[in-house]
């Protein structure tokens, strides 16, 4: 619910405000608490939310070079997460969710 294109657009901001803020607040809570499965999940969604943002934006004549540094930086997060694996376990990973 917090796309251009679901709900009233004069609630557009406190929506973007509450998606804003719980995902800061669960990058926040799983850093401190040691959850890296919280912390990690929510670097996602935050990541996927600010992906939805730019697809609201109207970029008229740059589309092409908007659709080509997407698919760049698309490139370097999977070589990235093929360094890293540990990323993508650790958001499945239970431990510290329950002491």
């Amino acid at each position: 619910l917090s796309s251009k294109w679901h709900g009233d657009a004069d609630t557009y901001i406190l929506r973007q405000a509450i998606m804003l803020v719980s995902l800061i607040a669960a990058i926040l809570l799983g850093s401190v608490y040691a959850i890296p499965a919280m912390t990690n999940t929510a670097c996602t969604f935050l990541v996927l939310w600010l992906m939805e943002k730019e697809l609201e934006v109207d970029w008229a004549s740059c589309v092409i070079v908007v659709a080509f540094l997407n698919f760049v930086a698309l490139f370097l997060a999977s070589l990235w997460l093929h360094q890293h694996p540990e990323y993508i376990l650790s958001i499945f990973d239970s431990s510290g969710m329950y002491t």
